[in-house]
């Protein structure tokens, strides 16, 4: 089963210099609401499923289909319904330059999956053919999601994760104590949480599922 989570407990508990495992299940509640508050800012997701599922598409360009994260290659299908009647016949194939051919974008993705330019494909680019425009004209079946944790993701996890255990002992929302300061600890978005991860937010691209 995947891993929904960017970080371990252990990894946690390392960040916050703790060595009792009293609190670990809290402390995967709280790595649990920091990774989803990361994806739902992001508008994606950072883990790769198991194993490819089908979604099925509209195209908005005869030339091009903007897609969810594909975070890997195997298992990868895209199929045409070209009689509008709901069965997906006719298969696209990656490459070709006759017939219905695509080629994955950015090409160089997957490449250097530590950094936002070498990360998953987004879409596929219309080498030989149009794609239909009329809805669920097309079908993909992927692994969708990240290929690995990007590095600023994780520590963004961490610092998130901190903040969300932390939380619990502030009064009104106020750390601390008298000998070494208090610390608002604001409703707003961390700026450091923030400044990592906002080179990977994006426009969500929605599938139906098939």
């Amino acid at each position: 089963m995947a891993t929904t989570v960017y970080a371990s407990v252990a990894e946690v508990k390392a960040y916050l210099g703790l060595t009792s495992s009293s609190q670990d299940a809290n402390l995967a509640i709280a790595l649990e609401a920091a990774c989803r508050g990361i994806d739902n800012y992001c508008g994606r997701r950072f883990w790769l499923d198991d194993a490819a599922s089908p979604l099925v598409f509209t195209p908005e360009w005869y030339d091009l289909l903007k897609l969810p994260d594909i975070g890997s290659t195997t298992g990868l299908t895209i199929l045409m319904d070209t009689a509008s009647d709901g069965v997906y016949d006719t298969a696209w194939v990656a490459d070709a330059r006759t017939g219905y051919g695509y080629r994955l974008e950015p090409v160089n993705a997957l490449a250097a999956s530590e950094s936002v330019e070498h990360g998953p494909y987004t879409q596929a680019r219309a080498l030989a053919g149009q794609f239909p425009i009329y809805p669920y004209s097309m079908q993909v079946t992927a692994q969708w999601g990240w290929p690995a944790v990007p590095g600023p993701i994780k520590d963004a996890t961490l610092l998130w994760t901190s903040r969300v255990w932390k939380r619990k002992d502030a009064v009104l929302g106020v750390a601390g104590d008298q000998d070494v300061g208090f610390l608002e600890l604001a409703r707003r978005m961390d700026p450091d949480i923030k400044r990592a991860i906002n080179p990977y937010r994006r426009v969500s691209v929605l599938g139906v599922g098939a």
